[in-house]
């Protein structure tokens, strides 16, 4: 099970968070500095990344915006063929600088075969 945990400072805050160790996962690389198409033009980001399909589950951008992904399967579920990963949400999030224009990208997205 994943952990989100938010400790508000100061200045800012702390965001922390484990991540679902399957044993068929690949081991995550090493935090990245990426450089994203932001609406406003270029944007740095950071975000760890998955080892196999090279998405990631949290991330934060120069602005301080920050989102994470939290799984949350119905029972019973099965992951379709085709399936899109949820590691692509979090990059698309972060191109913006206000978290709420975050969400409005990801909510016109086609998520159709993005697993819960």
């Amino acid at each position: 099970m994943c952990t989100l945990s938010c400790l508000p400072l100061s200045q800012g805050y702390s965001l922390m968070m484990n991540r679902d160790e399957s044993p068929l996962r690949a081991p995550a690389r090493t935090l990245v500095q990426r450089e994203l198409d932001g609406v406003c033009g270029p944007m740095q980001a950071l975000l760890p990344v998955d080892g196999a399909a090279g998405g990631t589950w949290i991330g934060v951008n120069e602005d301080g915006v920050a989102f994470a992904l939290m799984n949350q399967y119905p029972d019973g579920y099965q992951r379709p063929l085709g399936a899109q990963s949820r590691g692509r949400l979090i990059p698309e999030a972060l191109r913006v600088d206000a978290s709420m224009l975050g969400l409005e990208r990801v909510a016109a997205l086609d998520l159709t075969k993005t697993p819960p």
